[in-house]
């Protein structure tokens, strides 16, 4: 259940930030065209789907951290703490 959680988070993590960078894109064009107040508008939308992207990134991590702390605490061994990418592609 937690993997799935983290998955889920890495996932929409992911697609926050390539809203971001979608929106970045389009701020550009806008920009060279002239639209300097749409363009503003849509880099202050892309910043906030960034700042999303890495709270959900965070929220992962500290998932990882509790799962990892409570079977340390059952099992009363250290196990070695897999980074969050490797969980979350082997489950793919």
């Amino acid at each position: 259940m937690q993997s799935a959680e983290r998955l889920n988070l890495h996932r929409r993590a992911l697609q926050a930030l390539e809203d971001s960078t979608k929106k970045l894109k389009v701020a550009a064009q806008l920009l060279r065209a002239g639209n300097y107040k749409e363009a503003e508008r849509l880099q202050d939308e892309a910043r906030t789907e960034r700042n999303i992207s890495v709270w959900l990134l965070a929220q992962g991590k500290n998932r990882l951290r509790e799962t990892s702390s409570k079977t340390e605490r059952s099992t009363g061994r250290l196990h070695r703490r897999a980074p969050l990418d490797e969980l979350l592609h082997s489950r793919s």
